[in-house]
C-alpha cells in the first residue's frame, strides 16, 4: 500500500511523492515518482496518519491523506528539501483547501507557513527527519536548521549530503564575496583613472552588489551626468546585459519604462546610463507606504511593463523592489513616475539559457529572489502581481490586479533547461 503525501521538484521535474508501507515494493525515484520509506519520517506522525485514513483498498491502493494532514505533509516537504517557497508553491499549498485565507496577500508568506509548521510539529510531538532512503532529494540547503535534527540522522548518506549542500552553498556565497571585493578594491583606482581620461568628476559609488561590478557617477563631454557599471572581474554580467538592452532598443515600444544606458558609449564592458536622483521602490518602501495613488501607479506601470516586455519576447527574471526605480518629485517628495532597472539576469524567451560555471548557477539561483514563478522557472506577470500582493496593502485592488496580472501568468514563461 502507497500513501500519497505531495509534490516536490527535482531535478528540474515536478514529481509525486508516495510513502510505501510494504518495504518489498517500489523504491527510489521511478518515472517521476519519489517512493519514501518509514524511516524517513516520524514513527508517531505516521501512526497518527494510519489510524486517520479511511478505507484501504486492496494492498495496492494509494490512500490520500486528509486535508488536515496533507497540508501539514506538504509544507514538511517543502521546507524539508528547499530554502524558498516560490508563487507555485502557494498555489500548490492554497490548491489543497485546508485554508480559505489567500496566502498571496500574506506578508512574508513564508515566515508565516515556516511558524506554522513548526507549531504543528511542537503541538503533536513530531520531530524533523532527515529522507534517508533518497539522499539525491537534497540538492541544495533545506530551510529546516541543523538543530531541529537529531545528531545520529546525519550518519547516513543523505544526512552527509545535506551538510555538503549547506557548506557548499556557504563557500560559495562567502568565496564569491570575499572574491568580488578584492578586485574590486584591487581595480577600484585604476578604473577610476582609464574613466577619468573620457568622463570629467568620476566618482565611485558605494554598493553592496555581489554582481561583480563597480559603479560611479561623472559627467560625459556633453556634461550630462552619468551612471557608470563596469565589470571588475571575469565573468561580471556586463555583456548579457549589454546586448540585451541593445535588442531592447530596436524591439520595444515604449524605453519610457526602463532605465537603459547610451549605447554610443556603453560597450560589452562598461554600461552608461542617465544619472536618477531617485531611489529604488525598496528604499522608499523602508521610509513609508505608498498612498493610493502611487499604488495605482504602480499597478499601471507594472502592467504596461509586462505588456511591452511580452509583446518583445523578453524576460526580465528578476523583477522586485530593488530594479524598481523611483522619480520623486524634489518638493513633495511623491513618485513621480517608476522606471524598471538591470537587464543583468533578462533573457530573450526561447533562447538557451547556460547553467554551467559557478558564476551562471549562482545567476540562476538568485534570480528573481523569492518572487520568481517556481525553482526553475521565471514569469514576469507572476512577479509583478506577487511583488504588489506581498509588500503593498492592495486588498481593495485585487480586482485591478486580477484583470491586468492574473490573467498572464503562466503565458510566457521561461524554463532553465
Amino acid at each position: 500500500m502507497r500513501i500519497y503525501l505531495g509534490e516536490i521538484e527535482n531535478s528540474q521535474k515536478s514529481m509525486t511523492v508516495f510513502l510505501c508501507l510494504d518495504e518489498k515494493h517500489d523504491k527510489g525515484i521511478k518515472d517521476e515518482k519519489v517512493f519514501l520509506r518509514l524511516k524517513d519520517f516520524d514513527q508517531k506522525w505516521i501512526k497518527n496518519i494510519l489510524d486517520s485514513t479511511i478505507q484501504k483498498q486492496g494492498e495496492n491502493s494509494v490512500v490520500i491523506l486528509d486535508i488536515y494532514n496533507q497540508y501539514y505533509m506538504q509544507l514538511y516537504l517543502l521546507f524539508s528539501l528547499r530554502r524558498r517557497l516560490y508563487y507555485l508553491d502557494i498555489i500548490k499549498i492554497m490548491n489543497i483547501g485546508y485554508t480559505s485565507e489567500n496566502l498571496l496577500y500574506h506578508k512574508d508568506v513564508q515566515g508565516y507557513l515556516w511558524n506554522q509548521l513548526l507549531l504543528f510539529m511542537e503541538e503533536n510531538g513530531y520531530h524533523f527527519k532527515i529522507i534517508k532512503s533518497e539522499p539525491s532529494l537534497y540538492q541544495e540547503r533545506p530551510l529546516v536548521p541543523v538543530n531541529n535534527f537529531c545528531r545520529s540522522e546525519f550518519f547516513c548518506r543523505a544526512g552527509i549530503r545535506m551538510l555538503c549542500q549547506i557548506t557548499r552553498r556557504l563557500t560559495i556565497r562567502y568565496g564569491l564575496y570575499l572574491y568580488y571585493d578584492f578586485c574590486g578594491r584591487l581595480q577600484k583606482k585604476m578604473i577610476q583613472r582609464i574613466l577619468s581620461k573620457e568622463y570629467k568628476n568620476v566618482k565611485n559609488i558605494k554598493s553592496n552588489s555581489q554582481s561583480g561590478c563597480l559603479f560611479f557617477s561623472a559627467f560625459n563631454k556633453q556634461k550630462k551626468k552619468v551612471f557608470i557599471k563596469i565589470g571588475a572581474v571575469r565573468g561580471a554580467d556586463i555583456e548579457n546585459e549589454y546586448n540585451i538592452c541593445r535588442y531592447m532598443n530596436k524591439k520595444l515600444q515604449d524605453n519610457d519604462l526602463y532605465l537603459l544606458p547610451y549605447m554610443t558609449e556603453s560597450s560589452t564592458n562598461r554600461l552608461v546610463f542617465p544619472y536618477m536622483n531617485g531611489c529604488s521602490l525598496k528604499n522608499v518602501l523602508e521610509q513609508r507606504a505608498l498612498t493610493e495613488d502611487e499604488v495605482n501607479k504602480l499597478i499601471v506601470f507594472l502592467d504596461l511593463v509586462v505588456k511591452d516586455l511580452r509583446k518583445c519576447k523578453i524576460i526580465h527574471r528578476d523583477i522586485h523592489f530593488d530594479n524598481i526605480l523611483c522619480d520623486l518629485d524634489n518638493e513633495t517628495g511623491k513618485i513621480v513616475k517608476f522606471l524598471l532597472s538591470d537587464f543583468g539576469c533578462a533573457v530573450v524567451y526561447n533562447n538557451k539559457l547556460l547553467n554551467k560555471t559557478i558564476r551562471q548557477k549562482r545567476k540562476n539561483e538568485y534570480a528573481g529572489s523569492i518572487y520568481r514563478y517556481s525553482k526553475y522557472m521565471w514569469d514576469d506577470a507572476a512577479a509583478a502581481a506577487y511583488i504588489l500582493m506581498q509588500n503593498i496593502d492592495v486588498q481593495t485592488f485585487d480586482k485591478q490586479i486580477e484583470n491586468r496580472f492574473l490573467n498572464h501568468i503562466g503565458k510566457m514563461v521561461y524554463v532553465l533547461e
